[in-house]
């Protein structure tokens, strides 16, 4: 990454020396804004990838905490009798702990 955004600023360099006519060896505008443009695709792309990984790594994270939450529920659930009123407060417990998460997700989505 630091060599495609050398090369982009390499390029601006060149734009900015032949624009005002500085420099011994003058290149040309078209030539100076090509090298400087040609980078930004491979830019946009690692950094759209960097952008994936910490997607893939804050949805890990997320994951781990429902499985922790589930978990829990789970041991709290383990040594109690089975009835209609546990399982529907269990339910309702994994419910919360998976709605909980999904309101986060709106401050994700504002962000992006």
């Amino acid at each position: 990454m630091v060599a495609l955004m050398a090369t982009m600023a390499i390029g601006a360099v060149f734009a900015v020396l032949a624009l005002t006519g500085m420099g011994s060896a003058t290149v040309p505008l078209l030539a100076a804004l090509s090298l400087s443009l040609s980078a930004a695709p491979a830019l946009h792309t690692a950094l759209d990838s960097l952008r994936d990984r910490l997607d893939v790594a804050r949805q890990a994270r997320r994951s781990g905490q429902i499985a922790a939450g589930l978990r829990r529920l789970a041991h709290a659930l383990a040594d109690a009798p089975p009835s209609p009123a546990l399982a529907r407060a269990a339910a309702l417990r994994a419910a919360a702990i998976m709605g909980e998460d999904v309101e986060r997700w709106g401050h994700v989505v504002g962000v992006v």
